[in-house]
């Protein structure tokens, strides 16, 4: 039968039965079409909302083993972004641990969304103390600070610059080129006054995949002025 006389025939019996009878047959026969249809129709809009309402970071820094961070808000405010399209993301979730003997479950969840993060070029830097800034070398996830700083930018951060020939650690076996690939920010106001970490040895490596190159510089200058203030 077509579906425009079911509908009829539908009209027909219903025409003059009360509103019990009209909704207990619209449940014996509707209800599970409905039911998917307002499923889908709920789904869609959820999509919709998380796409619109979780737009793409403008800048997004992880802060590995931080004890606090600085203000995003106030990051975003002098590197001139416009939060309505996106925000500046400070990550001080993760806690990881390179040496094998204390090797954990935090570790291994931290590593695995760190790699997720920069495989996905979601991530523009990474800050941590020397040690564990100094352990992903070997990892290949570094930019080298060439193509982002100038020969006279460099110098001027002097004995802060990072230097590093990345090795295979089984074989001893060199996998690329000696390059800058981050700088002591240690000293600088944006770190102390937080506190961000305990000590001076601190350091921030650029994303070898860093979807946002352009704003390194202008982030640095950031870390070095900014001075968190107690409300």
């Amino acid at each position: 039968m077509p579906v425009i006389d079911d509908i009829r025939d539908s009209q027909k019996m219903l025409k003059g039965k009360g509103f019990k009878y009209k909704f207990l047959y619209f449940w014996e026969y509707y209800r599970i079409p409905t039911l998917i249809i307002g499923c889908v129709i709920a789904i869609v809009v959820s999509v919709i909302v998380t796409m619109v309402r979780n737009k793409p970071a403008q800048f997004q820094a992880a802060f590995i083993n931080a004890l606090a961070l600085p203000e995003s808000s106030a990051c975003a405010e002098y590197l001139e972004l416009d939060e309505s399209k996106g925000p500046v993301v400070f990550d001080g979730t993760y806690v990881i641990n390179l040496d094998p003997s204390s090797y954990s479950d935090v570790t291994y969840t931290s590593s695995q969304k760190l790699m997720a993060a920069i495989a996905g070029a979601d991530l523009d830097v990474m800050i941590s103390t020397g040690d564990l800034i100094k352990g992903y070398l070997n990892a290949e996830i570094y930019m080298d600070l060439r193509e982002v700083f100038s020969d006279s930018e460099l110098d001027a951060f002097g004995d802060a610059v990072l230097w590093g020939t990345p090795t295979d650690p089984e074989t001893g076996e060199i996998l690329g080129e000696n390059i800058p690939y981050a700088i002591n920010i240690g000293s600088y106001s944006g770190i102390t006054s937080v506190p961000c970490y305990f000590g001076d040895d601190v350091y921030m490596g650029v994303i070898a995949n860093a979807p946002h190159t352009n704003l390194i510089k202008k982030f640095v200058k950031f870390l070095s002025e900014y001075t968190y203030v107690v409300q």
